[in-house]
């Protein structure tokens, strides 16, 4: 599969996580990066070789209610 670049946002919106996420991702896997002319990092990414899947998560109950 051929190399893309994409930005952090962009990346997220195409793994279907949050920008944070895509960073986070592009860190663990040490992804190699690069400055555009506008300032925003873009990221050369290989999909053959990252195989992610978003983890849905159980939504958390509230927390007991303390009152002062």
């Amino acid at each position: 599969m051929p190399v893309e670049m994409f930005t952090y946002a962009d990346l997220g919106e195409r793994l279907k996580i949050s920008p944070e996420a895509a960073r986070a991702l592009v860190k663990r896997h040490r992804l190699p990066r690069s400055r555009s002319n506008d300032g925003k990092t873009l990221v050369q990414v290989d999909f053959a070789e990252i195989s992610h899947s978003p983890v849905t998560r159980a939504p958390q109950p509230p927390g007991p209610v303390t009152r002062r």
